[in-house]
């Protein structure tokens, strides 16, 4: 997440933070075991930091370095 930071700071990224999620609601395990949320700057409720991180040239460096970490297929929201 600190490469993340790195390249996306620039775009109004403020903080992350990592979660863990072994045990969903209904008390199985969870589909989703780690997950993390990224808080970036919105002026006026506008989302054009977040499109602009996700068109910038740098981030697919971001998903080449995910296989890095897990083997699970990223899902963004």
């Amino acid at each position: 997440m600190p490469f993340v930071e790195t390249l996306w700071k620039k775009h109004g990224l403020l903080s992350w933070k990592t979660i863990k999620n072994p045990i969903a609601l209904d008390r199985s395990r969870s589909q989703y075991l780690i997950s993390t949320q990224l808080e970036l700057e919105f002026e006026s409720n506008n989302l054009n930091g977040l499109k602009e991180a996700m068109q910038d040239s740098e981030t697919s460096r971001i998903f080449v370095d995910l296989p890095n970490f897990t083997n699970a297929q990223p899902v963004t929201q």
